[in-house]
């Protein structure tokens, strides 16, 4: 998307508005022409007052001035009563839109590629698009505000003023030019600003979080790192508040310029009214009504391109934001199947992190039968986890192809898109704030089960219940039960195991869990695994031995591929690994001993 201007992107914005509530956005339109056109009553009627006193003569006159006190009476109550209607029914609407606005965006943000959180710059553009859903409905309404509200008045107002001297209605006009211009540099120069701070935002909401969350202050207190993050948060908040005190202090002086010349021009257009007044080219009810409504004319005038305009256009940038990270939010990944009786071959297959140079996989060739049991070893960084996340769909490989193959309906490729039918355990899975029913539950909502399916699950993985059983609340933040390591991650385990599928991923699925326990899970994941395809990525070599196939890892390639029995019997990685492993434990043991 382009950079456009504050119209072209206000139009866009409001096009979203208008999809998600057209009959409200309709109404909301409705109540500010009504409201404008009410204080363009309020200077007619009073007019009509002023002159019916000048004009009084007789019993019908005291009548007609009656009726015109009683006419303006209403229609400044009627200004009133809008004013506090259309500002209400903005909040109202505002509060229903957000919601909708929200889900846009949380949708567009589901939908892109897991890579593209590797991206700062994709992390500063969803930080701004976040920022700009809370403001969108107010700026893009201000355009809506200017055309049925202030357009009405002023457009009213100036055929009014022209009917009775045009070059009144064209001094009036020309009030606007020096707002209009400071709009132009204040909108650049917010613009600017707001691309400058949004990694800086993100900086200080980390430090905060490191200070604040709880998976962070533990570690933060025992190293004594409070002032240290403390003192990295008041930085960058320093910088940001100086870049922003930079821009407001030539605002202000930009300001006080257009200021002292709007001052100026209205006080040419109060002497004009006065010298038509004394030559009797309008009347005193024209005079009065005029004059004592400029002061309404300057306040809308000021509200409108120094409030209105000028913090919209401050503000558009969100809108640019919001927009940008939405753009093609419709185009949802087409999805593919993983069924039963499927391979799964990688050719080819290459993928690198943003931040790299370095291929994680480099060029895989792999070829997964249906029902293999695949133990994934190898050192710290060798590829497992990315191997993984390329087979299950969160990245999509920069080269080559992945494709299942079906008997019966032969070969398709995948790459690129959502998969179904598969499971994954994640090494780092999250702790939801749920009951033990919902963690699990929460990685298959459509399936159908009882409490006695997901109970059975717990006591397969040895999730130890309470008395509250799996209705038990966990996390201390929602007055639950805290659980250890170990039994969150069986918690995160049984989540994958409940889920309806044909291929399973764990990447260290055991990792917080004690040896001997670990063992006796990893027989009970084999034995889930049965006839589906299993992948699990273990650094435990003596697990290796219950896999069907083991596949060695190094440096972003396959380098050794059998079973445990073959590898041990060739000089080669897998040896090496399985020989220290044991070299560890004995020594380990003989400690102990």
């Amino acid at each position: 998307m382009n950079k456009k201007g504050f119209v072209y992107y206000n139009l866009v914005g409001l096009k979203v508005l208008f999809q998600l509530k057209r009959k409200s956005m309709c109404l909301y339109c409705l109540l500010q022409l009504i409201h404008g056109l009410s204080y363009v009553a309020q200077v007619f009627l009073l007019q009509r007052f002023y002159d019916s006193i000048t004009a009084y003569d007789s019993a019908a006159d005291k009548y007609n001035i009656v009726v015109n006190l009683i006419l303006m009476a209403l229609s400044f109550l009627l200004a009133q009563i809008m004013n506090g209607v259309a500002n209400s029914y903005g909040q109202i609407l505002n509060e229903a839109l957000q919601k909708g606005l929200n889900g846009i965006l949380y949708k567009r943000i589901s939908l892109m590629d897991s890579v593209e959180f590797e991206h700062p710059q994709k992390l500063d553009m969803i930080n701004k698009a976040v920022n700009g859903s809370q403001t969108i409905f107010w700026v893009s309404t201000a355009l809506l505000d200017i055309v049925f509200f202030y357009c009405s008045y002023f457009g009213m107002m100036s055929c009014y003023l022209f009917s009775m001297q045009p070059l009144l209605a064209i001094s009036v006009i020309l009030v606007f030019i020096p707002n209009i211009i400071s709009y132009f540099i204040h909108m650049i120069s917010f613009r600017r600003l707001e691309n400058q701070i949004a990694p800086m935002r993100r900086k200080t909401e980390s430090f905060s979080g490191y200070m604040t969350k709880k998976e962070y202050v533990k570690e933060t207190r025992h190293l004594g790192l409070y002032h240290f993050f403390c003192e990295r948060y008041e930085s960058t908040l320093r910088k940001i508040n100086e870049l922003n005190m930079k821009l407001h202090y030539r605002k202000g002086f930009i300001d006080l310029i257009v200021c002292t010349m709007t001052v100026l021009f209205y006080g040419g257009i109060i002497f004009m009214l006065y010298r038509y007044a004394v030559i009797s080219k309008i009347t005193p009810g024209t005079f009065a009504a005029v004059l004592l409504s400029l002061r309404q004319f300057y306040g809308f005038m000021y509200e409108l391109i120094e409030e209105r305009f000028a913090w919209a256009s401050q503000n558009v940038i969100s809108i640019e934001n919001y927009l940008k990270c939405i753009e093609g939010y419709h185009n949802e990944k087409e999805s593919c199947h993983y069924e039963k009786g499927m391979n799964i071959e990688l050719k080819n297959v290459c993928f690198s992190y943003p931040s790299s140079t370095k291929y994680a996989l480099d060029h895989v060739d792999l070829t997964i039968p249906y029902g293999q049991t695949i133990a994934l070893v190898g050192e710290n960084g060798s590829g497992k986890s990315t191997l993984c996340s390329v087979l299950e769909g969160t990245y999509s490989p920069d080269q080559g192809d992945i494709v299942f193959h079906q008997k019966d309906t032969g070969e398709f490729s995948v790459k690129g898109k959502r998969r179904i039918g598969i499971s994954a355990v994640f090494q780092k899975f999250v702790q939801y704030r749920m009951s033990i029913k919902d963690n699990i539950t929460i990685s298959d909502v459509e399936k159908d089960s009882s409490d006695k399916d997901v109970e059975e699950i717990c006591a397969n993985v040895d999730i130890q219940l309470d008395q509250e059983g799996i209705d038990a609340m966990l996390g201390r933040e929602f007055d639950g039960r805290e659980l250890s390591g170990g039994q969150w991650q069986r918690t995160a385990i049984a989540r994958g195991i409940y889920r309806d599928c044909e291929l399973i991923i764990m990447d260290e699925p055991t990792s917080a869990i004690d040896p001997v326990e670990e063992s006796r899970l990893f027989e009970k994941i084999y034995e889930y695994s049965g006839e589906k395809t299993a992948i699990i990525v273990t650094h435990r070599m003596a697990l290796a031995k219950l896999a069907d196939r083991v596949l060695v890892m190094k440096n972003g390639k396959i380098v050794q591929d059998g079973t445990h029995e073959q590898l041990m019997q060739k000089e080669g990685e897998y040896k090496k690994l399985y020989q220290m492993q044991m070299k560890w434990y004995m020594e380990s043991f003989s400690v102990h001993a």
